[in-house]
């Protein structure tokens, strides 16, 4: 009997344990919903990136179209949220062969949002 009771103590504090615990990870993640997300391009320089997209973006874009900036004026643009256009500035960096360093594709998606998109 007694082996049962001490059994029973320990399914107890077992319980409350556990109990406690999905209390702490309910709370956590209500205050992970509840925060705002990053603000896009929070790493970006914005105006430090206007050589490179002058010499390297505007350039490629003017081989393909009469007028280089035109590209990000379009109505059917391809980048409609902040991810798709730091995804399209790395791949026109492996595209180019630039070899941009991942802080320099985010400063020249924050120069570009700054200049076109607007997102923030």
């Amino acid at each position: 009997m007694r082996f049962l009771r001490t059994h029973t103590r320990d399914g107890l504090r077992g319980r409350s344990l556990l109990r406690s615990l999905l209390a702490c990870c309910a709370v956590l993640m209500a205050s992970a919903a509840g925060a705002s997300p990053p603000a896009p391009f929070a790493h970006g320089a914005r105006g430090s990136t206007q050589p490179l997209n002058e010499e390297d973006c505007v350039a490629c874009h003017a081989r393909g179209l009469d007028d280089a900036e035109r590209i990000y004026r379009r109505g059917e643009h391809r980048v409609r949220t902040p991810a798709p256009l730091l995804a399209q500035a790395g791949y026109c960096n492996a595209a180019l062969g630039t070899n941009y360093f991942p802080e320099e594709e985010q400063h020249i998606a924050a120069y570009l949002n700054k200049r076109y998109y607007r997102f923030e």
